[in-house]
């Protein structure tokens, strides 16, 4: 093509894919406000974050600012012979196309609620894996230490002050601290238990509580 047709062709090509871009965001705007409306806020960054979405979200982005910096590039002499911008472009906007049809698919099959509780679960269980890997794995041992059974017999012990899920536990300071006084911590409960006001959450003993 030359340089008149290629840039017909890429100026109404930009204002396709805006378009396709526009139709995407507003179709992102109402999917935030239906999870921040009938369930959890906490949903909006975990559809964000999903690589569909960025994904989707990229190839549009991309797309318009390539199609853009090629618009300023392309000279008006009559001797000058577009081949691989024309098609590149054409190509992209078949990409944007189907990936508009993709996310629109991607959206509602998202917000059916086996598919909210499904990818929840996910996030939570990879979260606590890696808490507990990166906070625990590095203390790990094989052998079995000191006890302390005689001094288990006075171990004191800390109660909830109020009823509701454990949603964090500082293994690391708890270690320290353990370490550094010399005593045992016991956990009677673990991270997403469900607990009630006054129940026993941590017992710990060693020979500085006994003098």
């Amino acid at each position: 093509m030359d340089a008149s047709v290629t840039r017909m062709l890429v100026s109404t090509l930009i204002g396709g894919i805006l378009t396709l871009s526009a139709f995407t965001l507003n179709s992102l705007l109402v999917v935030l406000t239906t999870f921040s409306g009938q369930f959890s806020p906490r949903m909006l960054l975990n559809f964000i974050s999903d690589k569909h979405t960025q994904h989707a979200l990229g190839i549009f982005n991309g797309s318009f600012i390539y199609v853009l910096v090629v618009f300023l590039f392309i000279g008006n002499s009559s001797k000058e012979m577009f081949t691989a911008t024309p098609t590149i472009t054409i190509g992209l906007a078949f990409i944007a196309s189907i990936t508009f049809i993709f996310f629109i698919n991607h959206a509602t099959t998202w917000m059916q609620v086996h598919n909210i509780t499904y990818s929840m679960k996910q996030v939570s269980k990879e979260m606590i894996n890696q808490t507990l890997r990166k906070d625990l794995e590095a203390h790990r041992t094989k052998e079995k230490g000191d006890l302390m059974e005689e001094e288990r017999k006075n171990a004191q012990s800390i109660t909830s002050k109020k009823s509701g899920y454990i949603q964090l536990a500082d293994y690391r300071t708890m270690i320290r601290e353990a370490r550094e006084d010399n005593i045992i911590f016991k956990l009677h409960y673990k991270v997403g238990d469900y607990i009630l006001e006054g129940n026993q959450i941590i017992s710990f003993w060693g020979q500085i509580l006994i003098m």
